[in-house]
Formats: C-alpha cells, sequence, structure tokens
C-alpha cells in the first residue's frame, strides 16, 4: 500500500472513530421534579417497599430514590435543591451517572454502552471538552475547544495508537499512526489535504510532499 492509500486508510478510520466520539457528547438529561408524598405499600422482613423515598432537610429534598419504566433512580440536590448528581439505568440497560454544577449545568456524564464504558467532560456552558470511550480496538480519547471542535484524537487500533490533529475548523493538520512497518507521518494544509507525508520501507525510510490538488511533487529515494 503506498503512503497515499495508508494517510487516506487513516483519515477514514479517524473520521469513524471522532464521529463515535462525538455521538457520546448527545446524551442530555433533563432535571426531574420530586413530588412530596411518600406511598410505602409493603413491609416484609425488616424491608421497606415503597414507589418513593426522599430524603428531606428543613423542608428541602436533598435526595430521591423511585423507579422507573428503565429501572431505579437516585437523585442528589443541594441545599438549595439544586440537582447535583444523578444515578440511573439508561434504556440500554446499563448505568449512566451524570454530575452537574451547582447552576445545573452537566459538566459529566459517566455511562456503559456495547464498546464498555465513556466518560465526557463539558465546560460550564455544557460544551463538551473531553471524552474517553472504550472502543472494539481499545481506547479512544478526543479533546475539543472551547467551541466544542475537536482538535486532538488519540486512539487504539490493531496496529498500535495514531495521533490526529486538527486545527479551529475541526481540519486535520498532522497525524502520526502506527503501521505494520513502523509509523506513519501525515502534514495536511488548511483545508485538511495532505501535504507531505514520512513512512518506513524495507529499504529505509520514504518521503513524500504532494501539490494542493494531490499530484506527487517530491519522492525520496
Amino acid at each position: 500500500m503506498s503512503l497515499e492509500n495508508r494517510i487516506e486508510a487513516l483519515e477514514r478510520e479517524l473520521t469513524a472513530l471522532k464521529r463515535r466520539n462525538r455521538a457520546i457528547g448527545v446524551f442530555a438529561l433533563f432535571a426531574i421534579s420530586v413530588p412530596a408524598l411518600l406511598a410505602f405499600t409493603n413491609v416484609q422482613e425488616k424491608v421497606i417497599r415503597a414507589e418513593r423515598f426522599e430524603v428531606v432537610r428543613d423542608g428541602k429534598t436533598v435526595a430521591n430514590l423511585f423507579a422507573d419504566a428503565d429501572g431505579g433512580y437516585l437523585g442528589i440536590y443541594n441545599k438549595d435543591e439544586k440537582w447535583v448528581a444523578g444515578l440511573f439505568a439508561s434504556r440500554a440497560g446499563g448505568g449512566f451517572l451524570r454530575i452537574l454544577n451547582k447552576d445545573e449545568k452537566g459538566v459529566a456524564n459517566l455511562f456503559a454502552d456495547a464498546d464498555g464504558g465513556s466518560l465526557s467532560i463539558f465546560n460550564k456552558d455544557e460544551k463538551q471538552v473531553a471524552g474517553v470511550v472504550a472502543g472494539p480496538d481499545g481506547g479512544l480519547l478526543a479533546i475539543f475547544n472551547k467551541d466544542n471542535k475537536g482538535v486532538v484524537n488519540l486512539a487504539a487500533h490493531p496496529d498500535g495508537g495514531s495521533v490526529s490533529i486538527s486545527n479551529k475548523d475541526e481540519q486535520r493538520a498532522a497525524a502520526l499512526v502506527t503501521g505494520p512497518d513502523g509509523g506513519i507521518l501525515g502534514i495536511y494544509d488548511k483545508d485538511g489535504k495532505p501535504v507531505a507525508g514520512l513512512s518506513p520501507e524495507p529499504a529505509g525510510g520514504e518521503f513524500f510532499l504532494w501539490t494542493p490538488g494531490g499530484q506527487v511533487r517530491f519522492k525520496a529515494p
């Protein structure tokens, strides 16, 4: 496989991983209202059975525990009754932990999916700034800027690892990936088109320069 084809394959792989990672930012939760009634239904062998359980202090709800169609839910509230944490069963069947700041803005999500665990970190404006997910080949780490644009991807794949760096417009600027023969380095212009590449070959290193149109400008050896 030529260096240009390898870089194109890397672009496809990183684009797919990036889409999957961004998907972890789609999950958004809504604050849940807290009716004050506690309805006991049965007591058996020191087990209290109820449709809902609430903990109050000074007349304010600070925690509640109840069941919904997906399973159980535990909500935690601060002294001002602002929702700051939620632990519950998701519709996918796994666990979901939501952390919020004092303004009830979501700042972290930790949940289980088909490939394992996922962690999303958000800033005070609820824009995602980082994400870690488990994939079929290992872990993927993505870093976003303050405008929620992906600027760094670090991923595991069958041949080893890969790093992709993008500009503020999410156009790839550089990529380093391991291949069967060693490392491959690609450099891209502001439009995300490859302009230089370096890779190992059985006889030594191979270096390419391309024109903006994709034509080989220089090759060595």
